[in-house]
C-alpha cells in the first residue's frame, strides 16, 4: 500500500502535558459549562439562605459541592499529568507511525502493531498535536512537527475520511 502519512516521534514531557490538557478539555466539552453553572447554583443555594437566616451546617453540603464543580477539572488535570510524568521512561521511546489507505502501523522497540482506522474511537487535534484514541483513556501522541511524510494540517480531514471523528481543542 502507498504510504500517505509518516510520523517519526519521541514523545516527551511537553507532549504528555499537552495530552493531559487536551484529554481533560475534550472529555469536558459542554459538560464544562454545565459544571460551571451547577457550581454557581449550588454555591448560591448555600449562601443566599445563610445570608438571610444565619449559618446552618446543612449549608456546607451545597457549598462544598459547588466548590467541587469548580475544582474538579483542574484537580483531574493535575492528577493525570502527575501520573503520566511518573510513567515516562528515562529515555524517550522512538516511535514510527505509518498511515496508508487501509490502516496504520506503529513501530517501536522492535515491535510492530497494526491497526485499522475502525480501531480508533476518536481523534483530538490541538495547535501542535494530534491524539488518536484507541479507547476512552488511551491515545497515541502525534506531534504535528514530527510529520515526515504528508501534510500535518490535512491529517484531520484524512482521518474523518476514514470514519474517525476528530474534535479540535484549544489549549
Amino acid at each position: 500500500m502507498e504510504l500517505i502519512y509518516q510520523v517519526m516521534t519521541q514523545p516527551g514531557e511537553v507532549d504528555y502535558r499537552a495530552y493531559a490538557k487536551a484529554h481533560i478539555k475534550s472529555r469536558s466539552g459542554k459538560k464544562g459549562w454545565v459544571s460551571l453553572l451547577a457550581g454557581v447554583a449550588l454555591i448560591a443555594t448555600a449562601l443566599v439562605p445563610w445570608a438571610r437566616m444565619g449559618f446552618s451546617p446543612l449549608y456546607l453540603i451545597p457549598l462544598a459541592m459547588g466548590i467541587g464543580c469548580f475544582v474538579a477539572d483542574p484537580i483531574s488535570l493535575h492528577v493525570l499529568q502527575k501520573r503520566l510524568l511518573e510513567s515516562l521512561p528515562d529515555e524517550p521511546i522512538k516511535q514510527e507511525f505509518r498511515f496508508d489507505a487501509e490502516g496504520f502501523q506503529l513501530r517501536f522497540r522492535g515491535e510492530k502493531k497494526l491497526h485499522k482506522y475502525s480501531d480508533l474511537e476518536r481523534g483530538v487535534e490541538t495547535g501542535k498535536h494530534y491524539f488518536l484514541y484507541l479507547n476512552r483513556n488511551l491515545a497515541y501522541i502525534l506531534p504535528k512537527a514530527d510529520f515526515a511524510t504528508g501534510n500535518a494540517a490535512a491529517f484531520a480531514a484524512f482521518l474523518q475520511e476514514k470514519g474517525v471523528p476528530v474534535v479540535q481543542v484549544k489549549l
